[in-house]
């Protein structure tokens, strides 16, 4: 997989374009919008946007275990935003000691991999990555759906004894989602507010098909991709965890409203089917609501 640092221009720009062959011009129907979109996302050319090489190769890092914090520390310094946002995230009230760390060495060595990974891809996705003129809004409300659902899916999984991929998982599986807006909104002859306004009926099946090519195409590890795929009508314990999550992070504002003035939403029944798959009771449930609470809170 191609990877491109920061200052290249191509930097969090994948081949989303759509021409006007593929969005007609007069866009007959929503139907004809939809299929273009799939298309689009199925194309054996389609290239998602590119994560960082620094994200990447600290992905690989935390991953494999065999680099130690200072070689992590060192590669992260090479990209001053990631560097500096790592830094800025370690020294903030929910992760930050009784001293907080002065130097990113000292940060890294006290996050560890895996926390320091996290907070990479929060600093990455957080940043712009997702560039889609016309949908900032729903942008910005996403990228803060997938940071709360990510630090609640953590909490959830720690009570599930799961592993350590929690976080990260929460904070991305609505990558397909911002891979729709930024399809709709670039080079889209028409205002791509209200042309997502037309297919939000469609919306669940289309970022879901995307956030499975998407994390394949950024070699995320194989339950994340199903997550992505496969969110909304869960079958893992990873799956149902973010789904769970997810309506937490809902129920405390933390949606994303849509076009037609709906917001995206974790039905009961949904709801129900997770946590049937997680043995959670409505007890268990309700002490979920009760510590999110509390972590937002604090």
């Amino acid at each position: 997989m191609e990877r491109v640092r920061r200052t290249d221009p191509r930097y969090g720009r994948g081949s989303h374009t759509i021409s006007s062959a593929e969005l007609p011009a007069d866009y007959a129907t929503s139907a004809q919008v939809v299929r273009a979109l799939q298309e689009r996302f199925t194309s054996p050319g389609y290239q998602p946007p590119v994560l960082p090489a620094v994200a990447l190769r600290v992905h690989q890092m935390a991953s494999d275990g065999r680099s130690s914090i200072v070689e992590m520390a060192e590669l992260i310094e090479t990209d001053a935003f990631i560097a500096a946002g790592v830094l800025r995230l370690a020294r903030s009230p929910r992760y930050a000691t009784r001293v907080p760390p002065s130097t990113l060495k000292q940060a890294v060595s006290r996050l560890g991999a895996v926390t320091t990974r996290d907070l990479v891809y929060q600093v990455v996705t957080s940043g712009g990555m997702f560039r889609a003129p016309g949908l900032d809004r729903t942008v910005q409300e996403l990228a803060q759906h997938g940071l709360v659902t990510g630090h609640f899916a953590r909490l959830l999984a720690g009570k599930q004894g799961l592993g350590e991929h929690a976080f990260l998982f929460g904070l991305l599986h609505d990558v397909g989602l911002a891979a729709v807006l930024v399809a709709l909104a670039e080079q889209s002859p028409r205002d791509p507010t209200k042309v997502l306004e037309w297919i939000v009926d469609d919306l669940e099946a289309l970022h879901q098909l995307a956030g499975g090519i998407v994390t394949r195409a950024w070699e995320m590890p194989g339950e994340l991709v199903v997550v992505a795929s496969e969110h909304h009508a869960p079958t893992t314990k990873w799956s149902a965890v973010v789904r769970v999550a997810e309506r937490v992070a809902i129920e405390h504002g933390f949606g994303v409203g849509l076009p037609d003035g709906s917001t995206e939403r974790v039905s009961d029944d949904e709801l129900r089917v997770a946590c049937e798959i997680l043995s959670m009771s409505d007890e268990m449930m309700e002490r979920f609501r009760a510590s999110a609470t509390a972590l937002i809170q604090s």
